[in-house]
């Protein structure tokens, strides 16, 4: 145990040593995120409900797919053949307030 606290102890002193080109990065990479528009990927995919295997499942898949190809990224949506146990009918969940 002390030995595993004393490694992470002398990396984290490692990474402290050069700090500053770290900090430069850091806060770089923080002025590239745009909350709002995170905040609106997420809105967009959670708006329905998507089970594994629906057309609203592949949906989100197809707009994730989308948005990662508009950022220039390759990439490729892969099809698994599982068996997923699905309920003929939902239960109605009770919440405060709701009776």
């Amino acid at each position: 145990m002390r030995a595993a606290l004393l490694s992470i102890l002398i990396f984290s002193l490692l990474l402290c040593a050069g700090d500053r080109p770290h900090r430069a990065w850091d806060e770089e990479a923080r002025a590239e995120i745009d909350p709002q528009a995170i905040r609106q990927y997420l809105e967009h995919m959670a708006a329905r409900p998507h089970l594994a295997g629906t057309p609203a499942s592949k949906a989100v898949a197809d707009y994730i797919a989308g948005s990662l190809r508009s950022w220039g990224l390759s990439t490729r949506i892969e099809e698994f053949e599982v068996l997923l146990p699905m309920a003929d009918e939902l239960p109605r969940l009770a919440f405060d307030g709701d009776r």
